[in-house]
């Protein structure tokens, strides 16, 4: 990241207090980037993927127990000696189906992420973990979205019209998705 301070001052005057990095390799000038965030109270979070990347036809407890040794081990050797505030990831929610072949992905989803945050967080309890949930897929079943780890912190994405799209004036939808964020608070 070439202009840090510029990037970070500006974030700062528009009060903005956290930044999710979401690159292949952590930046050579990390351990810069993040003191000089922290100089401002600015969180910092590196992005990366927990089979949002693959793709695959059948999910299976062997697949996803070797997802959460990867997951696990590119943590350890990538992100957790920078001094970060935590990690964001994102799964394999981003699809246009509920199922990937026989499996809810809600339901499949839900059990990954917590076996994969069990092992993480036991091993580095103070970790903050935010997980990117594209809604596409599991929209009609948050009945198992609320068994997510509480200590996971869920960042809705892909929810309906604005503040979910990416586009500011995406309003054309607002009706059904405040009907659809109403679902997900008890």
């Amino acid at each position: 990241i070439r202009d840090i301070r510029g990037y970070i001052d500006r974030m700062v005057s528009l009060k903005m207090n956290t930044l999710i990095l979401w690159n292949d390799y952590p930046p050579q000038n990390s351990r810069e980037l993040i003191d000089y965030a922290h100089t401002y109270g600015v969180k910092v979070y590196y992005g990366f993927a927990w089979g949002w990347d693959t793709r695959f036809d059948q999910i299976d407890p062997a697949h996803t127990e070797e997802l959460t040794e990867a997951v696990v081990r590119e943590y350890e050797e990538k992100y957790a000696s920078l001094g970060l505030d935590g990690i964001y990831f994102q799964s394999f929610t981003e699809l246009n189906t509920e199922k990937i072949g026989d499996k809810l992905i809600a339901e499949t989803v839900v059990d990954f992420v917590n076996d994969t945050a069990g092992v993480l967080l036991s091993k580095y309890p103070d970790l903050h973990i935010q997980f990117g949930l594209h809604a596409w897929s599991v929209k009609n079943h948050t009945q198992y979205i609320a068994k997510v780890d509480p200590r996971v912190f869920i960042v809705w994405e892909n929810c309906g019209a604005f503040p979910f799209s990416y586009i500011p004036n995406d309003v054309a939808d607002f009706g059904k998705t405040a009907d659809f964020v109403r679902t997900l608070t008890p």
